[in-house]
């Protein structure tokens, strides 16, 4: 896992959304977007994003 990886997965732990995680990061929402939907396939969840 990446660092950024370890940061996405962190703030997702956290509850936070897409739009917060691009915040924190200083990213955009589409990047942090693409970003937990990479963490979430490499570690094959399933997942309805409900931001």
């Amino acid at each position: 896992m990446t660092n950024r990886e370890r940061q996405v997965a962190e703030l997702v732990a956290e509850g936070l959304a897409n739009r917060a995680i691009a915040a924190r990061l200083v990213i955009s929402p589409r990047t942090a977007q693409g970003n937990v939907e990479h963490l979430l396939t490499e570690i094959d969840v399933e997942w309805a994003d409900p931001f």
